[in-house]
C-alpha cells in the first residue's frame, strides 16, 4: 500500500503525461529502489522528518509547489502537495 501511495504521490507532482513516461525509465527504478530501502524503513508515526527521493536523470520539470526541484521531489508531513501531504497520507494507508 505504501508503495503505491509513493506512485500516485509521484503521479501527481509530475502529471500524468510526465508519469507514464517516467514510470518506464531507469530514474523511476533507482526512485523506487531508494524509496524501499532508504525512506520506508524509516517511516514511524508521528515523524517529522522531511525525505528526498532523486530521480537520477529523468530532467522532469521543477514544480516547486508539489516538491519537485532538480529531478528530486521531497515528501513532507506538512506537504509537498497542498492537499494530500505524503507522509499523513501514508499514515491514514498504515492504520
Amino acid at each position: 500500500m505504501l508503495n503505491k501511495r509513493f506512485k500516485d504521490h509521484v503521479k501527481q507532482a509530475v502529471g500524468d503525461e510526465e508519469y507514464f513516461n517516467l514510470n518506464k525509465s531507469p530514474a523511476f527504478r533507482a526512485a523506487i529502489k531508494q524509496f524501499d530501502e532508504d525512506i520506508k524503513p524509516d517511516f514511524v508515526t508521528g515523524n517529522t522528518k522531511n525525505y528526498s527521493v532523486r530521480f537520477p536523470g529523468a530532467n522532469l520539470d521543477d514544480e516547486p509547489t508539489m516538491g519537485l526541484k532538480n529531478d528530486c521531489l521531497t515528501l513532507s508531513p506538512y506537504g509537498s502537495l497542498p492537499s494530500k501531504p505524503f507522509i499523513q497520507s501514508w499514515l491514514i494507508v498504515r492504520i
